[in-house]
């Protein structure tokens, strides 16, 4: 049994993470402030699910105020998720968005930086590349255009340069639009599908990258092959591999053609070549087996109000 810390534990990410982890045995200590209000009945709701298992604990404060020596230990892998989902679309809030997407982080690599007690995962994103055409790859520039996509720049920044000036092994993950049951009630898909059950007009949506998309159980399978990989101090695109997937769920789910991309020039596809070689990550789930699974379960437990 390894001891895993996972920042963000209520998130969506977060909280799939978590219950894979501990399904597998390991001892899962959580991180969440909950500081997103919006979030907070589904935060809730997902603590009442995994905060029952004796292998998993909940530590309720911002990042910046958790003391890690206490509860490091060798071999320890943190999986660090949390991110502001309030404010990082906003400039004129830029300042709390690097308060909670920079500073945590910086606070984080400090204090496990140097211990040689384990190793982070961090959660980044495809927007880090800003608005691109053609094929993207770990090499192509970054240049974000929202404040998550910078703020996650700036964080990958500094885990690289701790990890050049200490023992801290960094994988860094950058990850594409993620779908599935319990994704964010503000995302695309999950706006559509309810529309769809409720048989009420799609509203026009999309999310604020669409240049790939990944199941959720991927997601999850692609963090934990980054928690136990040899090929550490290294940046992974993890993406389906393939073009317009995220155009073609919103078809799936709405039964129309997308406008989204008519020029074959401007398509967009995030390389995987790397993902696959070093990490042997292949994505499982198809994007029709996906959205009848998210849609399956908005059926069956998700309060449907629009």
């Amino acid at each position: 049994m390894k001891k895993i810390i996972v920042t963000g534990a209520l998130g969506f990410i977060g909280y799939h993470l978590c219950s894979k982890l501990i399904e597998a045995g390991h001892e899962v200590i959580g991180i969440d402030s909950k500081i997103n209000n919006d979030q907070q009945r589904q935060a809730e709701e997902r603590l009442l699910h995994i905060g029952r298992n004796s292998l998993f604990s909940l530590i309720e404060q911002p990042i910046e105020k958790v003391d890690f020596t206490a509860i490091l230990e060798k071999d320890t892998v943190i999986y660090h998720l949390a991110a502001s989902t309030q404010t990082d679309n906003q400039w004129n809030r830029i300042r709390e968005t690097i308060h909670h997407n920079v500073k945590a982080t910086e606070h984080l690599i400090n204090a496990i930086a140097g211990t040689d007690k384990g190793r982070l995962v961090y959660s980044s994103t495809i927007q880090v590349y800003g608005e691109r055409t053609g094929t993207i790859t770990e090499k192509t520039p970054s240049n974000p255009i929202n404040p998550y996509g910078l703020t996650k720049m700036a964080g990958e920044s500094l885990l690289i340069q701790k990890s050049k000036k200490s023992d801290l092994d960094v994988v860094i993950v950058r990850l594409p639009t993620v779908y599935g049951p319990s994704q964010r009630e503000d995302m695309a898909y999950h706006q559509l599908l309810k529309s769809k059950i409720l048989n009420k007009p799609f509203p026009e949506i999309v999310d604020r990258s669409t240049y790939d998309i990944l199941f959720i159980d991927d997601v999850v399978h692609g963090l934990q092959l980054a928690g136990s990989t040899k090929n550490v101090n290294e940046i992974y695109n993890l993406a389906s591999g393939k073009k317009r997937q995220w155009y073609k769920g919103k078809e799936l789910i709405t039964g129309s053609k997308d406008p989204g991309w008519k020029n074959v020039r401007e398509e967009v596809l995030i390389s995987n070549e790397k993902v696959k070689e070093k990490l042997g990550f292949v994505e499982q789930t198809t994007i029709e087996e996906g959205i009848k699974k998210q849609e399956e379960y908005l059926k069956k437990v998700v309060d449907l109000r629009i």
